[in-house]
């Protein structure tokens, strides 16, 4: 299961017109149901803080996976195009500097103005002749400026978290479903015949957002699934520290889904809650 957040990032910024356009493209963000799914891992094999934090107090199962089938995720083969792609989607690792985040707003924060200036600078030429199409034009202009922005922060924005989980030392996958966006907007229906879309060599997720509930609030998420034999992606499995499997029967099982590790490749936790 891939959980979603939606992001979120307040600009202040002194120029009204900027101002403007960055509540624009919010709005729009807003409208378009534009939603980040992050599927979460950490370097950390065996962590207190991580049994405790993300698998049911200890009592789960830790999965190691390759590093190469996340790195699959390469950002350059992954460019946002709404004409030719219908998911967004890179690997990256967690970023926790508040400075540095500060740092890639300002850039998308001057990037939006030095668009503005082109834009005002275009229609406030003297070698600019004003007709019919003029608004047509600027509304496309304007267009184009706000889906800079947009794909921008979603190219940023969640790589960083609170620096408070540094511990944790997380690594994401991101994707972002225009097929998703579409659903939301009631253009596609929940019946429909859509194919799992491939993001990687390794892993395929379903177009179809599912949801549950959480805090309780309805959650959308997106199942994947690893779209080649288990044993090329997962490495190893640890038996949480309050888990009552065994390792036999892990292993038992573990077969039977058709992942053929060796008991050297499942362990149980060393960490201890005492």
């Amino acid at each position: 299961m891939v959980e979603s957040y939606f992001w979120g990032q307040s600009i202040n910024d002194n120029c009204e017109h900027l101002a403007s356009i960055f509540d624009i493209a919010k709005n729009r963000l807003k409208q378009t149901n534009l939603y980040c799914f992050a599927l979460c891992f950490t370097t950390l094999r065996d962590d207190l803080h991580c049994w405790q934090s993300y698998a049911n107090n200890g009592n789960g199962i830790s999965i190691g996976i390759k590093q190469a089938a996340l790195e699959d995720f390469n950002i350059n083969s992954a460019l946002f195009d709404k004409s030719k792609k219908s998911t967004l989607k890179y690997y990256t690792s967690v970023i926790y500097d508040k400075d540095a985040l500060m740092t890639e707003t300002e850039k998308i924060v001057n990037s939006a103005l030095d668009g503005f200036e082109k834009i005002k600078n275009k229609y406030l030429s003297d070698n600019y002749e004003a007709n019919d199409k003029t608004e047509e034009e600027l509304s496309c202009d304007l267009d184009g400026l706000l889906n800079d922005i947009i794909i921008d922060s979603l190219l940023i924005f969640p790589k960083y978290k609170n620096p408070a989980f540094k511990i944790e030392q997380e690594q994401r996958i991101v994707v972002i479903s225009l097929m998703y966006s579409a659903f939301m907007q009631g253009l596609l229906k929940k019946d429909a015949q859509l194919n799992c879309e491939l993001i990687g060599e390794s892993f395929a997720v379903e177009t179809i957002p599912q949801f549950q509930v959480k805090n309780n609030c309805l959650v959308p998420y997106m199942n994947m699934r690893i779209n080649q034999t288990l044993d090329n992606v997962i490495t190893e499995l640890v038996v949480g520290p309050k888990c009552n499997v065994s390792i036999e029967e892990l292993l038992s099982y573990s077969h039977f889904q058709g992942l053929y590790l060796t008991d050297k490749q499942v362990s149980k936790s060393l960490a201890s809650y005492q």
